[in-house]
């Protein structure tokens, strides 16, 4: 808990697709009486630092009724995962990059598919950068199906502190 919020950080390759829109999802799936009490973040493994989220991540968004045209793409700092109670990525081979070079951290990052599932389900989410619309509206798609199942854990963690 960072000033008593729980800290998510969604990490991504280049934080202008899929962190940005797991963020919007989820702060569009928690109950309005608990946003105050979560802060949301994102950041990439190799981040477009500064660039917007991508056009087609925008109209998605914008079509399910939330904006993310404000992102600001940044690189996964130290900072950034001393602050997270908890660290979710979208591939296996991100969460084994993370571990690795935060490994202070090992025990808060998760696959976000394991974690939302409890472990019964790995599938990476893949990268709909450079893609078509409908490639992004399969991600967007993956990611609301996590984040839902994700939403419970997260307020059942804000109510125990």
């Amino acid at each position: 808990m960072k000033d008593g919020k729980y800290v998510l950080l969604f990490v991504c390759t280049g934080n202008i697709c899929r962190s940005p829109m797991a963020v919007g999802l989820l702060q569009d799936e928690l109950p309005l009486e608990v946003r105050d009490r979560v802060l949301a973040c994102s950041a990439g493994t190799s981040a477009l630092e500064g660039y917007r989220a991508s056009d087609l991540a925008q109209q998605i968004c914008r079509e399910s009724c939330f904006d993310i045209s404000q992102h600001m793409a940044r690189s996964v700092a130290v900072e950034l995962v001393e602050m997270a109670d908890l660290v979710l990525t979208m591939t296996a081979a991100q969460k084994e990059f993370l571990k690795l070079r935060y490994f202070f951290a090992r025990d808060r990052i998760f696959l976000l598919s394991e974690f939302a599932t409890g472990g019964t389900d790995t599938r990476s989410i893949p990268d709909p950068y450079g893609s078509t619309y409908e490639d992004y509206q399969d991600c967007f798609r993956l990611l609301r199906k996590y984040v839902r199942l994700l939403a419970p854990k997260i307020l059942g963690r804000i109510q125990q502190v």
